[in-house]
């Protein structure tokens, strides 16, 4: 089956006018429904998890939860069919850039802004969680932004707080490991207070243009579990100091530590900074929450998982992808000389920013197993790592580079989207019974042997001997 559909095919009775991206479940288009003449963002599943029931079950019940939430914040789904074999979710298509962009692009934003918009996001989160469900994967690249609007995507990992398991097995850890609580590393029981917790690293990363933890997977994950909260005045000492004691509270270890919901850490983090409270929403969804207040854990023992000894996770991070970290390390040298500096500057800042979050994206699925493990739980792993491979890809070809790298740099996103369809092409030949394809890409990325991994190493040396103080 082609992964890829025209434009100007139809299917579920919307016509494809263009591609939005590429994402690890599948391809989002911008359609029309025929019909109602409604533009809509389509997103269908990949043609390369064809019988992967597992996957496609994930796939529905993301439009089956987003649909059945009411939030002005909240992405609205308004269909969801399967045609020829391609299930598809039809959605509101929201024209803009996510969070994470918008940090990348303007550095630290200001505290009244990002404040704003995300209390947008956790309104989202509170209605989420009255309906029984944690949203588990918070993160800025999940928050759409159109103007001063915010909404939140991307159920596909959403959880009920009690009840079913979902579609995860157990021990299974699910997430991002920038923002993940220290319950969600340790696959302890999750609490709205878990998306608590990324919701303050978001906040942190809005603030600061950094992520709450830097370093390896091991070291990231291990700062999660027992480190200190991130320190504002580090990077923004001219924000109220006592925006730090709310982001203590936020991602305290304990979960019954952390605010009450996520609407509680905003309106803190808002009276810290001298603001008063935040335009309200529509009547009826801050009804609804408030009729139905977010599950607290109990006494009982929520706090034993963000207390224990760290997982075998944080063990196996510490094996990494060395190749790969080299391929996409790129570290541009800017000074004086014959380029616009300023331009040269931004170009690496971009480039670096990207690179660098491949690279944690890159570590982090080793860190879950990489190509060991079931068949499924590896093919769905290295689905994640191709939606990085693609996302980043996405990024530095939207960059302009400095004239004289501009060859070099078409060279380097072209290795990219090469490294991109070879991770596709070894997940199809994993679906079709060689699980080993998997590891056979992993051994070639790791080996520097990869026909991508060469081209980028090339394209980012030539790259740095161009740029100024190369």
């Amino acid at each position: 089956m082609s992964e890829a559909i025209d434009v100007g095919s139809e299917i579920g009775g919307y016509r494809v006018e263009s591609e939005l991206g590429q994402g690890g479940m599948g391809v989002v288009y911008l359609a029309r429904h025929v019909q109602l003449d409604r533009q809509v963002a389509l997103k269908v599943l990949g043609g390369w998890l064809e019988g992967n029931e597992r996957a496609a079950e994930r796939f529905l019940r993301e439009s089956r939860l987003a649909a059945g939430l009411e939030h002005p914040s909240i992405v609205t789904v308004y269909d969801a069919g399967e045609q020829d074999g391609r299930l598809y979710i039809a959605m509101r298509y929201v024209e803009g850039e996510d969070l994470h962009d918008r940090i990348v692009r303007e550095g630290p934003l200001d505290p009244e802004a990002l404040l704003d918009l995300l209390g947008q996001v956790a309104g989202a989160l509170d209605a989420a969680h009255a309906a029984g469900l944690v949203h588990r994967d918070v993160k800025p690249s999940n928050v759409m932004l159109e103007g001063d609007r915010a909404f939140l995507t991307d159920f596909g990992l959403t959880r009920q707080i009690e009840g079913t398991a979902g579609v995860t097995k157990a021990g299974e850890f699910m997430g991002t490991i920038e923002w993940a609580a220290p319950e969600q590393i340790d696959h302890g029981e999750l609490y709205p207070q878990t998306d608590v917790y990324a919701l303050g690293c978001v906040l942190f990363a809005g603030l600061t243009g950094r992520t709450p933890y830097e370093g390896s997977v091991a070291e990231v994950l291990w700062s999660h579990v027992q480190g200190p909260p991130p320190q504002l005045a580090e990077h923004r000492p001219d924000l109220a100091p006592e925006l730090q004691a709310v982001l203590d509270t936020a991602m305290a270890k304990d979960p019954l530590a952390r605010q009450a919901s996520a609407g509680e850490l905003i309106a803190q983090a808002r009276a810290a900074c001298g603001l008063g409270p935040a335009a309200a929403g529509p009547p009826a969804a801050v009804a609804a929450v408030a009729a139905q207040p977010a599950r607290r854990p109990s006494a009982k023992d929520p706090a034993a998982s963000a207390r224990k000894a760290p997982s075998t996770i944080l063990i196996v991070a510490a094996i990494a992808l060395v190749a790969l970290a080299i391929a996409v390390g790129l570290f541009v040298v800017v000074g004086g000389g014959g380029e616009d500096a300023k331009q040269a500057g931004a170009y690496e800042k971009s480039v670096r920013a990207s690179q660098t979050t491949l690279v944690k994206e890159g570590d982090a699925m080793v860190a879950r197993g990489g190509a060991g493990g079931s068949p499924e739980a590896a093919i769905e792993r290295f689905i994640s790592f191709k939606e990085s491979v693609a996302r980043n890809a996405d990024r530095l070809g939207g960059l302009t580079p400095p004239a004289s790298v501009a060859s070099d740099h078409a060279v380097m996103v072209d290795g990219y989207r090469l490294l991109e369809r070879e991770i596709g092409d070894a997940i199809v030949a994993a679906q079709a019974g060689d699980p080993a394809a998997l590891k056979r890409l992993e051994a070639r990325i790791d080996d520097s042997t990869a026909a991508s991994v060469r081209q980028i190493e090339r394209a980012s040396k030539a790259i740095q001997a161009k740029l100024p103080g190369g």
